[in-house]
């Protein structure tokens, strides 16, 4: 998982799964980048393979920690098999997806 920054957003890339193995600590570490002053936290999702039900909540948790901020959460060009999970939970609705 690599980390780029601009005025206003943070920009997380090359994130393959989240999964309950790891959506603790991917969650952890991009709340420690989003510093004050960002409003933004956009996912590069074209990479995302795999994510479950923990990984999820990592992405509802980052969500509501950006919208608190004023800020947006953006997924960017989701997998086919990550947007039908999002499909399917109905998370479309919720996080803003950019294809």
């Amino acid at each position: 998982m690599t980390f780029e920054k601009n005025d206003q957003a943070l920009i997380i890339k090359c994130v393959k799964e989240i999964t309950a193995a790891n959506a603790r600590e991917f969650k952890q570490l991009v709340a420690q980048e989003f510093s004050s002053g960002m409003r933004d936290i956009e996912l590069d999702a074209s990479t995302l393979q795999f994510i479950d039900s923990s990984g999820l909540g990592a992405l509802l948790s980052l969500h509501k920690m950006v919208v608190q901020a004023a800020g947006q959460f953006r997924l960017n060009r989701p997998s086919p098999a990550t947007m039908q999970i999002l499909t399917l939970t109905r998370l479309d609705r919720v996080l803003q997806i950019i294809t």
